[in-house]
């Protein structure tokens, strides 16, 4: 599409600290979800401590595509795992 995604305007080092910004914004918005119960509540919050752990290994890990890779695979996972939770707990 010749879209510029962040890491190749502005490089890993600054998408890397966007990275964190933004999983660590997504922390308390199960919160805002209570009225799914306690048990997505709980899911979500593991969930998104698990991206902001990943995110933070991306610091310490030495080849930034193979952590872009394991970031985008979790991403999809994430919202696979939260939407699918959200239309079981609807359900029930």
């Amino acid at each position: 599409a010749g879209i510029p995604m962040l890491p190749v305007v502005k490089g890993f080092k600054t998408t890397k600290k966007h990275i964190i910004i933004w999983v660590a914004a997504l922390l308390p918005t199960p919160i805002l979800l209570t009225s799914l119960g306690i048990p997505f509540l709980i899911l979500a919050t593991v969930l998104n401590i698990g991206w902001l752990v990943l995110g933070i290994y991306g610091y310490k890990i030495k080849d930034d595509i193979k952590w872009a890779k394991l970031m985008f695979v979790y991403s999809l996972q994430y919202l696979t795992i939260i939407f699918v939770a959200m239309v079981i707990v609807t359900l029930v």
